[in-house]
C-alpha cells in the first residue's frame, strides 16, 4: 500500500467511523463528507472508489450529466482497472434518461 492510499483510506475511514458514532448530527456529518471528497480528490484526481460514488449520486438526483462527466474521468484514467463495458453502459442509461427528462 503506497502512502497515498493509506492516505485516503485514513481519511474514509475516519469519516465512516464519526458517523456510525454519532449519526444524529448529520448536517456536520455531511459536511465532513464534502471536505474527505475534496481532500481525496485533491490527492488523486481519478480515485476509483470517489468518482463511483459521485456519479451514482448525481444520477439518482437526476443530473445525468454530472454523473456522466464521473464516469469519464474513469475511463480516460491509464491507472485504473475499471469495467469500462458497464460505465459505458452506465454513460448510455444516464444519456437516455437526460434524453427522457429533457423531452419529457
Amino acid at each position: 500500500m503506497n502512502g497515498l492510499t493509506a492516505t485516503i483510506e485514513s481519511l474514509w475511514a475516519g469519516l465512516f467511523r464519526g458517523k456510525a458514532e454519532n449519526t444524529k448530527y448529520a448536517g456536520e456529518q455531511h459536511e465532513q463528507f464534502g471536505i474527505v471528497i475534496a481532500r481525496t480528490l485533491a490527492l488523486f484526481h481519478e480515485q476509483m472508489h470517489t468518482r463511483m460514488l459521485l456519479a451514482n449520486d448525481a444520477y439518482f438526483k437526476g443530473d445525468y450529466a454530472k454523473a456522466i462527466a464521473h464516469w469519464q474521468i474513469l475511463l480516460e484514467s491509464p491507472r485504473q482497472a475499471i469495467n469500462e463495458r458497464a460505465i459505458n453502459n452506465a454513460i448510455l442509461k444516464a444519456q437516455s434518461q437526460a434524453g427522457a427528462v429533457s423531452s419529457g
